[in-house]
Order: C-alpha cells, then structure tokens, then sequence
C-alpha cells in the first residue's frame, strides 16, 4: 500500500515539472474534451442558443398597434433578458450536474491520482461555458442588427458583449456550488429548479407584479440585465449605481466559489 501511495506522489510531482509545452496541451485537452462531452449532448447547449434567438425574433416583431414588445425599448429590455437566458444554463448545469455526476463517479480523485495540472478541470468547464456564451452574443447581435431589431454602435456592441461574458461567472458559481454538494441524481433537478426562479424572478422577459418585484433584488440576472441595458443606451434601473451591481455580482462570485472551492477540496 505505501508502494502505492509513493507511486501517486511521484506522479503528481511529476506535473509539477511539466514544460510549458506539456502544460499548455495538458490544459487545451481538457478544455476540448470538456466542449466534445457538452456538444455531443444536444440536450445541453442547443436549447439556450435556439431559444434565445427564436423567441426575441418572434416577440420583437410583434405587430406595434398590439404589443408593446414591438417598442425599441421594450425590444432592447427583450435582447437583454433573451441574451442573459442564453448564457446561464451551460454554466449552471455544466458546473452543477456534470460536477455532481463526476464527484459520484470518482472521476475528480482519478484526476488528483494523474498529472493533471491544477485548476484545469474547473477551467475547462469556464471555457466551454464561454464558448457557448460567445455563440448567444454573436447570435443574438446578428439577428438584431440585421432584423433591424435593435441598433447598436460599435461600441455598445464591444461593451454589451464584454458585460456578458464575464456575466457568465456568477452562474459559474452557482453551478459550482451545486456541483460540489448535491449528489448525482438530485444535482440536475435542482440546478433546474434553481435555474427558473433565476429567469423569472429576476425580470428578464417581463416586469414583476408590485407584490414580488422586491425578489428581483436577491437575483444575480437583475443586476446583470440593468448593466446590459445601460451599454446598450436603455434606462436601466440602478440600485445605488452600475459600480454596486458590479459588486454585488463579484461577491455573489466569490463567495459561491469559494464555498464550493473549500467543500470540494475537503470531500471531494
């Protein structure tokens, strides 16, 4: 047994002794395995790049005399909340239920047993659901801007899509948190439970009745729907200033992670 246990220390040493060459491949293959897993599972990804795009190109195009969806406004409130759906679901379940799923099946001890390098699994899981936030923005910023949906300048264009990607982080997190406490069988119905109060409550798609509009304040989609729209020159809704929504969202982030970090290093 101990012949054992110097062979696995000898192993994980040896990743530390890695050339940036070995490190650099030993990073880019975990980060495309992570993207093959994802893309061969429709299921996953499809859903939150179709959706977004389908429906903002239905309800934006709304006859004008009957809906109010068909104001510019109203259309760039539609592009905002469509965009941030699109970018939380592969960073709540690619975090949450591949997590869960994964620590059930040992895979993340086998990893700490072989000279992965540090940090690449998790960062893997960040690319892939950048990959796919990258695929919404570039979707839903075409068909905008060549519907004549919404009209955006260079610029807002930069900014709103710099907004969205590191929105991505906060679903990260919460699908980390997930993935690092529930077990297999329950991490995917609760990351969906969590995910629908997310969109709803949070007043994506349509403003909350008086009585509940106070919840949106404790859901992270507001305070990054309100910052997409001031880039894209609407009239958000500001809780103390964009500079407090940026914070709010980076602790939310930091503490989600390191809470998951900590419990995942201790059990596994």
């Amino acid at each position: 047994m101990s012949t054992n246990i110097m062979e696995a220390v000898s192993v994980r040493a040896g990743s530390k002794h890695m050339s940036p060459q070995r490190l650099l491949r030993a990073y880019l293959l975990e980060m495309y395995y992570e993207f093959l897993r994802t893309f061969r599972n429709p299921g996953f990804g499809i859903p939150f790049i179709i959706l977004p795009v389908g429906l903002f190109t239905v309800f934006s195009s709304m006859d004008p005399g009957g809906a109010q969806a068909a104001t510019p406004e109203a259309r760039l409130q539609l592009f905002a909340g469509m965009s941030i759906f699109g970018i939380m679901g592969p960073p709540m379940f690619g975090f949450g239920a591949y997590l869960a799923i994964e620590r059930q099946m040992k895979q993340l001890e086998f990893k700490r047993a072989i000279p992965m390098p540090p940090g690449a699994h998790l960062l893997a899981k960040m690319t892939c659901a950048l990959s796919y936030a990258v695929i919404v923005i570039v979707s839903m910023l075409l068909v905008s801007t060549m519907m004549h949906k919404v009209s955006f300048t260079l610029p807002q264009m930069t900014l709103i899509s710099l907004i969205l990607l590191l929105g991505v982080a906060p679903f990260c997190a919460i699908g980390f948190f997930i993935g690092s406490r529930a077990s297999a069988a329950a991490s995917s119905g609760i990351t969906t439970l969590l995910f629908l109060p997310l969109v709803y409550l949070s007043g994506l798609f349509f403003p909350l009745p008086k009585i509940i509009e106070a919840l949106a304040l404790i859901m992270p989609p507001f305070y990054l729907k309100e910052l997409v729209l001031a880039a894209g020159g609407g009239k958000p809704i500001w809780i103390g200033g964009p500079l407090v929504h940026v914070v709010i969202l980076t602790v939310f982030t930091f503490i989600l992670s390191a809470l998951a970090a900590k419990r995942l290093a201790r059990n596994g």
